[in-house]
């Protein structure tokens, strides 16, 4: 039915005491309908900022080729627990929607640290690359110098023949 027959589609903004909102249309500013409908939508909010939040944190961490596999299954757990709280609006209880809304955004929270382990695991692997070339320029370089001390010297005057050594 939704987007026919002039049933407008669900969505966040209906939630609330915005324009919007349809719970205005029965409850007066200050009454405990009024107030319940400001809760449900700050939980529904607090839940959808913590999502997006994580959602640019563990997609920077992807596209650094790191793996995410924790943190995006944390981040499906978020927006599980979104689409949840979204269904228990039709409870009318603020009451209701509040722990859904909390592991939501522990969820999310969860996914975000993740992302940004793995955001500084890839700083610290190229530090440590840099690093091991370092280390090993040093000692190919060391290697070089005794080469050239364990080298025979040369007589003077005769130079070596092209392609070998004398």
């Amino acid at each position: 039915c939704h987007g026919n027959h002039l049933i407008r589609k669900p969505s966040d903004d209906m939630l609330g005491t915005g324009p919007d909102a349809v719970c205005v249309s029965c409850h007066e500013p200050g009454s405990a309908g009024f107030v319940a409908a400001q809760q449900m939508r700050a939980s529904i909010e607090r839940v959808k900022t913590g999502v997006t939040r994580a959602e640019g944190v563990v997609a920077q961490a992807a596209a650094l080729g790191m793996d995410t596999t924790d943190a995006e299954f944390a981040l499906h757990e978020a927006a599980a627990q979104l689409t949840q709280a979204r269904t228990y609006v039709h409870a009318f209880s603020a009451s209701a929607i509040e722990p859904i809304a909390e592991e939501g955004v522990r969820d999310a929270r969860q996914a975000g640290e993740q992302g940004r382990l793995a955001i500084h695991e890839f700083h610290f692997r190229r530090q440590g690359l840099w690093v091991t070339l370092a280390i090993l320029l040093v000692l190919i370089g060391g290697l070089l110098v005794m080469i050239r001390e364990h080298e025979p010297p040369r007589p003077p005057g005769k130079t070596p023949p092209p392609g070998g050594s004398p």
